[in-house]
């Protein structure tokens, strides 16, 4: 088969959940097909929607960088006719039979319209709400869960993006671009307040062309039961939409001397490891994670933060908001460290140095690659009881507190403390983990199916 993988970003320029869910599973497909991966790049400083191919780990790699520095309105976020265009190219030279899609983040959904032109069966993974919701996270700018998605609220929300970006401003000096800063936010609460109608049909028209994503794909694939479900209740047909779960790295995992979990070597009296992977955006949680340690003894845990600020619309200095949050200063404290970025190739070694993973997030996650990498470490982990996460922690390996509570997070890291032997039997009941090799017959079968179908 030709397999062609589109994905809005791909290690190791980009290291999300997603994108190594993409890695490893055109890493495994490539040994039996012919596998070409489709990404965006972010890189400001190269040439707007240059192409850039290169053939690593046996398949070929094709990167178009768009900066969204070319954007007239809000219909190029999602629908980018120059792209189209350049993807017409793509499709053209490597003729696929199937398009499997992980994500359009960046790219163009005219991409369904364009495979199935060129006759191709297209799958679609949802990794998140972004085909429902335009900031993805169905989270609000305040941060608070968006319990139902409207056309009016979303309005709201992205008004902001209507206003085209500023011509050159990358290249302004630091002190005209804090200066445009208020104006932009300015231009977005007067089209929010204003300009309601022109706003929300915009969001409509959005809608409507995800639709057409959503029926015009062959199929639909979701990595938990929570997002399936949340895609049937927003329309999606229950046969068009099945659960596969995503396929792992085990190979990072597998390293001599074996893990020794941390929790098996615990004593009364010493420090609870606490540990945080993974992007430090708000959406994340992490500033609810160092509030709750707050509460905790200092001489009775360390807290090791692991990951990178990235940006994200509305909170410029998250990072630098959170060190002051963890010491009152920029400087780690003795018992609250932040580490930085991380490779995944360090992953399996961070986690042999901690007790538990927490993952606090504010929105209600799909299907964490962070949960899978500390199990196949045998780490406990903690998470805020909702969505995926919910999900995969019913089957063991961690506890639940309540999603957004501050208090609840504290109390379940206190009663590990006083309790130590509950993170072994956590650990005892950490279930399997699904691997990328086991997964490619499945994807096989899949497409084999699809393409059964004339």
């Amino acid at each position: 088969m030709k397999i062609l993988m589109v994905v809005h970003g791909f290690p190791p320029d980009s290291e999300g959940g997603a994108e190594r869910v993409a890695f490893f599973q055109a890493r495994e497909l490539v040994k039996h097909h012919q596998v070409v991966v489709l990404h965006r790049v972010n890189r400001s400083i190269q040439p707007e929607y240059e192409l850039r191919e290169e053939v690593s780990e046996g398949f070929r790699r094709i990167s178009i960088n768009n900066t969204f520095k070319e954007r007239p309105n809000f219909h190029w976020l999602y629908r980018n006719p120059k792209i189209d265009d350049i993807l017409k190219t793509i499709l053209n030279d490597v003729r696929p039979d199937i398009v499997h899609i992980h994500h359009l983040t960046g790219l163009s959904t005219g991409l369904v319209l364009i495979a199935k032109e060129f006759g191709a069966k297209i799958v679609l993974t949802i990794h998140d709400f972004w085909m429902l919701c335009p900031r993805g996270q169905r989270l609000k700018t305040d941060l608070t869960w968006c319990q139902i998605i409207d056309e009016v609220q979303c309005g709201e929300c992205v008004a902001g993006w209507m206003i085209p970006p500023i011509a050159g401003k990358q290249r302004l000096p630091e002190g005209v671009r804090r200066f445009t800063s208020p104006i932009r936010t300015g231009m977005a609460s007067w089209l929010g307040k204003t300009k309601r109608h022109t706003v929300v049909e915009a969001i409509r028209e959005r809608n409507r062309e995800i639709m057409m994503v959503l029926e015009g794909v062959d199929l639909l694939t979701a990595p938990s039961r929570f997002m399936r479900d949340s895609f049937i209740e927003a329309g999606v047909s229950e046969n068009h939409i099945i659960r596969v779960p995503n396929g792992m790295d085990i190979g990072l995992f597998a390293e001599d001397p074996p893990f020794i979990p941390p929790c098996n070597s615990r004593g009364e009296n010493r420090q609870l490891r606490i540990g945080y992977l993974g992007s430090l955006i708000p959406s994340k949680g992490v500033h609810l994670l160092i509030e709750a340690c707050a509460k905790l003894p200092k001489d009775k845990f360390t807290l090791d933060i692991y990951g990178e600020a990235v940006s994200y619309d509305g909170f410029p200095h998250y990072e630098k908001d959170l060190k002051v949050l963890s010491n009152g200063s920029l400087d780690s404290t003795d018992n609250i460290r932040f580490h930085g970025r991380y490779s995944n190739q360090e992953v399996g070694k961070i986690l042999s140095t901690l007790d538990m993973v927490v993952l606090p997030s504010l929105w209600q996650e799909n299907a964490p690659l962070t949960i899978e990498e500390a199990f196949l470490a045998k780490v406990p982990v903690i998470a805020a009881g909702w969505g995926g996460m919910k999900e995969r922690l019913a089957e063991g390996g961690g506890m639940l507190f309540e999603p957004g509570s501050v208090d609840s997070l504290a109390n379940t890291l206190r009663h590990l403390i006083k309790h130590p032997k509950v993170l072994e039997s956590l650990e005892n009941s950490i279930p399997k983990v699904a691997s990328a090799e086991e997964l490619a017959p499945v994807w096989e079968e899949i497409y084999q199916e699809l393409l059964a179908v004339k």
